[in-house]
């Protein structure tokens, strides 16, 4: 739900102004969904994203789209910031318009060196910000921040005076089971059989046993389809649509 505390501003302000809003998050399969599901509900030509995958073509659609007012939501990578052209286009926009409205941080606790996420490219988006001529509205989210995260984000964003909203953990749909089955597989069969109809996900810890679970469940007669490194990314796009439909 946190999403919509950033989406909601920034499109109800793109009605009456022209000014853009930078989503900055470090998960192209995030950035994608989050896009799509506004396309689906009719914000198709002013919410876009920019991720190293996109086509040449693709990326100079947009950038073009940037330039000329249309896109008011865009999301990217951090690591964005280091790209010569995007940061032209990017300046030209923000001269022709005054600025932007909002810098938002997704998945904020990849900006702390405390977590194993920590991706140094937010630094210069730190950099970015404070030469602007005005400063927009920063904020940062997150569902993963211990008490030095949540301050080490503070610091390194600058943030000014935060308004700092926490809410619990504990969601009431989801819960937590350790199990030490004998055969592992025997036990994933167990539970996929008690659950028919339904959809899932099983995580391995490496690629070899994504491939051997797989190729196990499709030879029992199981709807299944892997996902992991070792893919094509066409491959990969049409899987994850797949169990997302």
């Amino acid at each position: 739900g946190k999403s919509v505390l950033f989406q909601g501003p920034a499109l109800c302000r793109a009605i009456t102004s022209h000014k853009l809003t930078l989503v900055v998050t470090p998960l192209r399969a995030l950035m994608q969904d989050q896009v799509e599901e506004l396309q689906s509900k009719g914000f198709v030509s002013n919410v876009d994203y920019l991720s190293g995958d996109r086509m040449l073509a693709e990326t100079q659609q947009i950038y073009r789209r940037i330039q000329s007012g249309e896109i008011a939501l865009l999301y990217i990578t951090p690591e964005r910031f280091r790209v010569r052209s995007f940061m032209d286009v990017l300046y030209q926009r923000l001269r022709m318009d005054g600025g932007l409205e909002y810098v938002v941080f997704d998945e904020a606790h990849c900006v702390s060196q405390w977590g194993q996420d920590f991706r140094p490219s937010y630094l210069k988006i730190v950099d970015f910000i404070e030469k602007l001529p005005r400063r927009p509205v920063v904020s940062a989210f997150t569902a993963t921040a211990t008490k030095e995260v949540r301050d080490d984000m503070i610091d390194i964003l600058q943030l000014q005076n935060p308004v700092m909203l926490t809410t619990g953990f504990d969601r009431k749909n989801l819960y937590f089971a350790v199990e030490t089955p004998k055969d592992r597989y025997a036990a994933i069969r167990a539970y996929l059989e008690a659950h028919p109809g339904q959809g899932g996900i099983i995580y391995c810890l490496t690629r070899r046993n994504v491939e051997e679970i797989c190729e196990k469940l499709i030879r029992d007669g199981c709807t299944v389809t892997r996902y992991n490194a070792g893919v094509s990314d066409a491959e990969g796009e049409t899987n994850k649509d797949d169990i997302i439909h």
